[in-house]
């Protein structure tokens, strides 16, 4: 797998220039992908681990952790070409691989702590089921950055996804513009399991189109 994590090419990632010079450098000349997840694990710690109930199916649910990390390895994950959305824009394929290969060294650093965290509606096994399902994924937490969309951090100009943003569609436009949000000093990160039952039986598919979202639009 790790041989086909790639860095997209400059004239491909493009960042606006109203970034500082050295961040702007950062973040087009970043280490490899494997190198950025072993940047979040590093000083990584647990926030909490709750239980998501499915707003489409009654009795299914989904585990959400919750970390911390430093918010430069958050930037670089998030935002630089070699980082998670970087594989999306390759190939929906890459992307899943790329969530994948995060998640599972992520889960490998957290188990000690999600079980010491154990609870009534969230035991560590059925957390680990969750977070271990096909559907599972990781985001950063949707914070200011989003809620108020500033300016200052509309960077990232890809031409594929910038295209999208006059789509006839409202949820691609809104996506295809949101792509070229870049947050900086956010340090939350979010793992989102599938959604399962109490007793573990898996619902299925949830967002059956998010990779191929975030290869066209840069966003999900």
């Amino acid at each position: 797998m790790n041989a086909a994590f790639v860095r997209v090419s400059e004239s491909d990632w493009m960042l606006s220039r109203q970034l500082a010079p050295g961040r702007r450098r950062k973040l087009l000349q970043a280490p490899q992908y494997e190198q950025l997840i072993n940047g979040l694990i590093q000083r990584m710690s647990l926030v909490k681990v709750a239980r998501e109930k499915s707003r489409d199916v009654p009795g299914y649910f989904r585990a959400v952790v919750t970390i911390r990390v430093r918010a430069t390895a958050l930037d670089l994950f998030y935002n630089a070409a070699s980082g998670y959305r970087a594989q999306y824009f390759q190939a929906a394929d890459l992307g899943t691989l790329a969530n994948r290969f995060a998640l599972d060294r992520l889960l490998r650093r957290l188990t000690a702590s999600v079980a010491a965290a154990d609870k009534r509606t969230c035991p560590a096994d059925w957390v680990a089921k969750s977070l271990s399902d096909p559907d599972a994924k990781l985001w950063p937490h949707q914070g200011i950055w989003l809620r108020y969309a500033r300016k200052i951090d509309q960077n990232l100009l890809v031409a594929r996804w910038l295209a999208r943003r006059d789509d006839p569609d409202k949820k691609s436009r809104k996506r295809a513009k949101r792509s070229m949000l870049t947050p900086s000093d956010e340090r939350l990160l979010e793992l989102k399991g599938g959604f399962l039952s109490p007793a573990g039986i898996r619902l299925g598919t949830f967002k059956p189109k998010r990779s191929q979202d975030l290869h066209e639009l840069g966003y999900t």
